[in-house]
């Protein structure tokens, strides 16, 4: 019961902050249509000796992943990208994950090539059929003054788990604040609808549709994105 209430306080959270980037935004907005895509591959970077018959608990709850991925722009940059994730994250109870992940990218000839380091929290549950899952990120970009470089993100969840169908629809929302001398403070929110399709208990394909708006600037421009990732879970073939 108090994992349920925690979670109902999380989503609130964001409700205050949804208001808030339709308030701030009153210019007409630049408006962009994207297209993203990506793979990645989770599993156990540490395996159980032959020789020992219970796997320690450290090494049965720790995971990793890589993904690659192509992007026609992203949140920080108007280029073409193509980028690569390597991340490791540990189950400390079935409701609580944290992870930290490092992410290269690169760029157009255009513009330059970045590291991205982030940490995150993530807490999981189930009311009945619906999944909730909350999202805390600290995103840190390897930029040059003055650029903004540190984000923190805010991300709420809601999943239907549909019986006897390998299909669950969802919906999210995510908030973006700057930590910046110059400009901090709310500076872009993320809406999202997708489903996930099961195809088994290793493959899985997300499609989704999203629509970013950029908080607090004079020329805001307003990202209209269509997502497919694929995921396989190496430990689940």
């Amino acid at each position: 019961m108090k994992a349920r209430l925690f979670f109902l306080s999380s989503f609130l959270l964001v409700l205050p902050q949804l208001v808030e980037a339709q308030e701030r935004n009153r210019t007409i907005p630049e408006q962009d249509l994207e297209f993203w895509l990506s793979a990645a591959v989770e599993f156990k970077p540490f395996k159980k000796p032959d020789s020992r018959l219970y796997e320690k608990q450290f090494f049965r709850k720790f995971r990793s992943a890589v993904e690659l991925g192509y992007r026609s722009a992203d949140y920080l940059a108007q280029s073409k990208q193509v980028y690569g994730i390597f991340m490791a994250s540990y189950r400390f109870t079935p409701f609580l994950r944290l992870s930290a992940e490092q992410r290269y990218t690169a760029r157009d000839r255009y513009s330059n090539n970045t590291d991205r380091t982030d940490v995150m929290m993530q807490l999981a549950t189930d009311i009945g059929r619906i999944g909730l899952t909350y999202r805390l990120r600290y995103q840190h970009e390897w930029l040059p003054q003055p650029e903004v470089r540190d984000l923190i993100r805010n991300a709420a969840r809601a999943e239907w788990n549909t019986r006897k169908f390998p299909i669950d629809p969802y919906l999210g929302a995510e908030t973006f604040q700057a930590l910046h001398f110059q400009r901090s403070g709310l500076v872009g929110m993320r809406y999202t609808a997708g489903v996930k399709w099961r195809a088994s208990k290793a493959n899985s394909l997300d499609l989704s549709f999203r629509h970013d708006r950029e908080i607090g600037t004079r020329d805001p421009l307003y990202r209209y994105v269509i997502s497919i990732s694929y995921e396989f879970d190496w430990n689940r073939r």
